[in-house]
């Protein structure tokens, strides 16, 4: 991996002293590139004490992370980085608790499993740069407990998804996937139609009022599905026995217990796979 390109979007800006130890663990040359929503000289003047081949970009608030992430990749070659990382100041402090594969995860444990996927330490970081190398359909690497199937309650938007990738000129997939909290490392070239068909003012001003739906929302499952679009793999090497522990144990109890409304309109209880009880639902 010759060239490296990290893109950082600070909205929390008392967060960069925990991501400046992240980024500590990345020890090959890299270039840094960071937008805020304003321009906070002190703050940009700590940045570069810490990494000289920082450049910056003062953006209005639109899109959460991904609109700065696209106002990136509107102003650089990815086809010049091998490899660029995704990363920005995920709210860790609030108490909403968000289902995720099975697993029920606070805002902490979600941040931790996005950045300590990718660069949690010098030997993470060189696993996920090593199976880049060793494996040259990997297009994308985020934290395997938040890698979202198709088949996930959790990936909403399918419909709008597909739409944009007949758009873009791709043949659906088999299976869509994406990174839930929007961290990753991917190849370059894999950014390609999307840096060529979105720009910044695509996307509204954020309101802290709208909770999902938007196009950010959206782009944030395009992401991993344009990977999968191109024929490449997203996959995730983190092991947190915490999470995995979490994660047989709420199977486990799908499995005891599971109630489910059919698609008829049918509300079905099965207790250990077999069905017990079966009603209309009346609305």
């Amino acid at each position: 991996m010759d060239k490296i390109a990290v893109h950082l979007h600070i909205y929390y800006e008392n967060m960069w002293e925990t991501i400046k130890d992240y980024l500590r663990n990345i020890d090959m040359p890299y270039d840094l590139y960071v937008t805020m929503n304003r321009d906070n000289q002190l703050l940009q003047e700590e940045i570069k004490a810490f990494h000289e081949q920082t450049l910056f970009y003062v953006v209005p608030n639109r899109g959460y992370d991904v609109a700065p992430f696209i106002y990136f990749l509107n102003h650089i070659d990815c086809e010049g980085y091998d490899i660029i990382i995704k990363i920005h100041t995920k709210n860790n402090t609030s108490k909403i608790n968000s289902s995720i594969n099975y697993r029920m995860l606070t805002r902490p444990m979600w941040f931790e499993l996005l950045f300590s996927s990718l660069l949690g330490d010098e030997s993470v970081f060189h696993k996920n740069i090593e199976a880049f190398q060793n494996d040259p359909r990997l297009g994308m690497i985020g934290s395997k407990y938040l890698i979202v199937k198709e088949h996930s309650k959790l990936f909403q938007f399918d419909q709008e998804v597909k739409k944009l990738l007949n758009e873009m000129g791709y043949k659906i997939p088999t299976e869509l996937c994406f990174v839930a909290g929007t961290m990753f490392m991917v190849r370059g070239k894999l950014l390609k139609r999307i840096f060529q068909k979105f720009h910044f003012d695509d996307f509204a001003m954020t309101d802290g009022h709208v909770r999902d739906g938007t196009l950010a929302h959206i782009l944030e499952r395009l992401f991993g599905s344009v990977v999968c679009a191109e024929g490449y793999k997203v996959n995730g090497f983190d092991k947190n026995t915490r999470i995995g522990y979490m994660g047989r144990l709420r199977y486990f109890f799908r499995f005891i217990y599971q109630t489910k409304d059919t698609t008829k309109g049918y509300r079905v209880i099965k207790i250990l796979k077999i069905p017990v009880f079966h009603q209309k639902v009346v609305k």
